[in-house]
Order: structure tokens, then sequence, then C-alpha cells
């Protein structure tokens, strides 16, 4: 919500007689901290100048104002209205490009600009001085475009639009994702988005919003994930429905049931009970609820694969030692010979809704990959324990991405591209572009662009990324001709931290910032030729964010670098 703020100023001026006399500023300014700057007529932003008498404003040779510093831009509250009376108002008209966190500053004497200020009886009032008011609490930000993801809101050269289709639509823009898509809705529950629709994720635990989510292209192995097809009952060394309940001969006697199906929160899960007991010989036994060796899937040396799933033990006993719990990814040759494997481990009671994670490296010889959730066992004990499994997805890549269902086969999911072709928002010779966004997960060398103004290659750019292939550092960049121009970096960026970068360029004038921390400026850049704005990678699918975009905005002008790092706290 919006709040008028009010301030006095009170500045003394000479009267007819000679005696001076005391005159009372009332100024009333809009607080315009991402505000609609529509709120008012033509974006006007009011100040209300409170006189102890009657004036007459004359404004045949020239219309009085007062300076206003915007981020250190000077412009102008004009006259508006209120000549003959004690009221007087000015108006100040934001421009696109307009922004000042911190609180715009006016200037005395208020200037007449050609124009009179006079009593009644016609004598002139000069100068008109005053002491300047505390106006830390009038912050302008105006953006030419905005798209908030979090918020619906977006804002195109001055007008609002309430959906990104239809703001979408007034910009010419596109979003595409040639298959469905899943999400989580503000009550925390898995949702299926149609093919070109896009995904706006929410924390699934904590429900507030995460903005637009902009994912890769990829493919899940796991062939039932939605375990379709079981019914409860006893499955001890059973395959049914690609799955396979495994209970190995050093356990007589124990078994596997299947003690439900159902729907959580939107995913569909299997509650399995496990009653194992190992013999006294050989070591430590396992059984498992794994892939079917016809399942497994081709990879290459030097593939990453990671396996996900939703988990939790909700029963739990042993004797004899721990029994412990761990979903599995592994490696084989092609002659199905066992290589190597990562596990990601339970033990005891684990709450159910925690996805969990575990990625592999293929080595030299790997042909194939699989996965299992098993139960380890020590030797000659035992263990009667619960387990809700859910979400089961195993894809190539170095980190999980949303849900992909699957019934009776592999499922893709296509990449998320959403562009913008630039317009009149956009200011070939001075700019700043600024976003928010969240990464769940780096490290998988694919340079997460946050957002990119280029022409669609890698040549011609103006980028907010991750180098997640150098430290996972937080990078601004501009590119010309495929040779750098300019870039920016600090630290790493932690998977899941809210990231906040700018940028702003001009001709030999480059600067960036980054969670606040404000870069150097470069006086040597030259400019590319470029004619869209990509959010969350490039117009190809590439380099995508594997995250959710919160806020963006662009700026048609030289934002000061104070200002920017302001953007960025």
């Amino acid at each position: 919500m919006c709040n008028n703020k009010s301030w006095f100023i009170r500045g003394y001026f000479p009267s007819v007689f000679g005696v001076r006399a005391v005159y009372v500023f009332l100024l009333t300014a809009f607080f315009l901290l991402f505000c609609p700057v529509g709120a008012f007529a033509a974006g006007a932003i009011p100040f209300t100048v409170n006189m102890s008498e009657a004036v007459n404003v004359d404004t045949s040779g020239g219309t009085p104002r007062i300076a206003v510093d915007v981020g250190g831009v000077t412009r102008y509250a004009t006259y508006a209205s209120g000549t003959g009376t004690g009221t007087l108002t000015f108006h100040y008209t934001p421009q696109a490009g307009d922004v000042d966190l911190d609180g715009v500053v006016l200037s005395s004497p208020v200037d007449l600009n050609g124009g009179t200020f006079t009593d009644l009886n016609g004598n002139a009032l000069s100068p008109l001085t005053f002491t300047l008011p505390n106006t830390s609490g009038v912050k302008i930000d105006y953006p030419s475009l905005l798209m908030d993801f979090a918020g619906s809101d977006y804002i195109l050269s001055g007008t609002h639009y309430a959906s990104l289709p239809a703001f979408l639509t007034a910009a010419g823009g596109t979003f595409t994702r040639a298959s469905v898509g899943t999400y989580f809705d503000s009550s925390g529950d898995l949702q299926t988005a149609a093919s070109g629709q896009p995904r706006f994720d929410y924390d699934p635990v904590t429900h507030v919003p995460k903005g637009i989510l902009i994912e890769e292209l990829r493919t899940n192995y796991v062939q039932n994930g939605q375990f379709s097809g079981i019914t409860p009952g006893v499955y001890t060394n059973l395959t049914s429905n690609h799955w396979r309940f495994g209970v190995p001969a050093v356990m007589p006697g124990s078994v596997v049931t299947v003690t439900g199906v159902g729907t959580v929160n939107g995913l569909s899960y299997i509650d399995l009970l496990y009653n194992l007991t190992t013999n006294s010989s050989g070591s430590n036994a396992y059984a498992s609820l794994s892939m079917p060796s016809a399942d497994q899937f081709a990879v290459v040396p030097g593939d990453d694969t990671v396996v996900s799933a939703w988990m939790g033990v909700t029963s739990y006993s042993s004797v004899g030692g721990s029994c412990a719990v761990a979903l599995s990814n592994r490696s084989y040759t092609a002659g199905g010979v066992y290589l190597a494997e990562t596990n990601k481990s339970y033990s005891s009671v684990t709450p159910f809704a925690l996805q969990i994670a575990a990625k592999l490296t293929h080595g030299a010889t790997a042909a194939k990959s699989y996965s299992s959730m098993y139960i380890r066992i020590p030797n000659g004990g035992s263990c009667d324990l619960s387990i809700r499994v859910a979400g089961y997805q195993m894809e190539r890549g170095a980190f999980p991405t949303s849900y992909i269902p699957t019934t009776n086969g592999t499922v893709t999911r296509q990449a998320d591209i959403l562009t913008i072709p630039t317009g009149g928002w956009f200011n070939a010779a001075a700019g700043a572009l600024t976003a928010q966004s969240v990464i769940p997960y780096v490290g998988g060398s694919s340079y997460p662009r946050i957002a990119e103004i280029g022409d669609g290659s890698s040549n011609n750019r103006l980028s907010l990324t991750v180098n997640d292939a150098v430290a996972d550092a937080r990078a601004e960049s501009i590119f010309t001709g495929g040779a750098s121009q300019f870039g920016y970096s600090i630290g790493a960026y932690t998977a899941g931290n809210t990231l906040r970068q700018g940028l702003v360029y001009a001709p030999n004038d480059a600067i960036a910032a980054t969670d606040g921390t404000l870069g150097s400026v470069d006086t040597s850049v030259t400019l590319p030729s470029v004619d869209k704005l990509i959010v969350g990678g490039n117009s190809s699918g590439n380099n995508n964010l594997n995250g959710t975009v919160n806020k963006l905005k662009y700026y048609p002008a030289r934002v000061a670098g104070t200002q920017l790092q302001l953007l960025t706290q």
C-alpha cells in the first residue's frame, strides 16, 4: 500500500512593508517505493505549498518550479494550480529511468523561472527561500519495464498489466515450453501447468511465492514414478509395473508389504512396510525398492546423473544394530558389472515431505545407470520399518529439477523460454538491468543466466549470471562481437539464497552491483547490438537458470552507482 507523507518547510520572505513575514509551506508528496506511478493523473506527484496568505501566480513569462534531485539527476516539480489562494500545488512527473531509493532532495529557493508570486495587492514576493525538509522518505523507482513475478505486477512504459500473458501481448513477447511441467502452488500442492503455460512456483513448506520457474530440458528415467498400478499386498521378490521389490536369500521369512498408495500434496506416494531379519552368516544384507534391470538407461563416461525423491521413515525399530535407509544412484558396465554408487542416507525416523537427492559422475567404463532405495540390516539383526516414497525421479544432470510424473515409460519436460523483444522500453545508448532470483542447486557448469539482453547468441549480450564453472561466482558481464567488454564477479553464490544483481551500461561506462556490493566503473566499454531480453536463459533454451526469477526491472538511463547498489540490497 502506498502512503502520503507530509513535511513542513519554513521560509522567510520580505513583505511589501519591509517587515519579514513568515510563510509556512506544507509539502505533501506521494510515497513511491515500488508503487504505481499511475496513481496520479499522468503519473504526477503533487507537492502542496501552504502559504500564510493568498497569493497570485503569474505564469505568462514562465512557470515557477522547485528543483528535485532524483538520484543525482535534476528534475522539477512545476507549478500546477492554486493561484488566488494560500494553497499552491506543484507537480513532479517521474520519467522512465528515474530512481532514488534513499529519498529525493528539494532545492531552495523556489525557482520563479520567469513567473511571479505576488500578494493580492500586487506586491512581488521574492526570494522564496526555505529550510529544506527531510524528504528521505520520498523514494522514486520508475523502470520502463518491470516484471514482478512473485507479486503479479507488470509494467511496460508506464502501463500496468495484472498478468504475464497480458504483459507479453503488449510487449510482443513469448513464453514457450513444449510440454507440461509441474510446480507448487500457494497451498504447497504440486500442480501441472499445460504446455506453453508459465509456472509460478511457491515454497512447498512455507508457501512463500518464489516467482517464475525457468528450467532446462530434462527426462525422468524412472518409468513409473507415480507407482501406477501398484496395489496393497505382499510384494516380496516381485517385479511389478517397473518396480522391483527385493529381499535377498540371507533374509529368510522377511517380507515387503505395500500398505497403501495415494496422493499427498499432489504427489503420488507408496507406503512400504519392511519386516526384515537376517541370518547369522555373512555381512550386512540389503532389501530394496529399485528400478528393474530392464529399465537401466545408457550413460557415457563423465555423465552426471541425479536421483531424487520425497521420502520419510514413518516408523522404525531394530534389533542387533542400526538399520539404515538410503536413496542410491548406481553405475554399471555394458555387461552389468557394478562400478560405483552415491547414496543419500536416512537413519531412524525421518519425517516425510523432505526431498533428497544423490548425484553420481560416471567413470571411465560406465555404460548404464539406475537407482534403488535400499535398507541395510546388520548381520544377525532385524528391522521393522515403514517408509513413504513419492516423486521418484532420475535425470541426467548434476542436480534435480521439478518433478516429472511418469506412469509407464520415460517422460521429457521441455525447456522454459521467456523472451521479450526490445522496443520503446529499451535504450541502446544507456540503461540498467536488475533482477532477483533463487537457484536451488549450482555446480552444473551450465553458467545459469538470470537475465540477458542480447541477440540470442553468446557473442552480443548484457548478462546477469552465476559462473558455476568457476567457484559459483555471482557475475555480470558485457560481450560485443564475442569479445568481453566488461566483467564483474564477487564471491560464491550459496544455493537457495536470494540473489540480487544489477548492471548499468553506457559507452565507455559500465558498473555492476551484487547483493549490495558495488564494483568499479569500467571506462573502456563498447556496447553490443541486441534485440531481445531473455529471462532465465538464452533464446535457444540453453544456460537455463534452473530456478526462479522473483523480479526483473529495466531502466532506460544510466542509473547512478549508489542507486544501483541500493537496488541490489
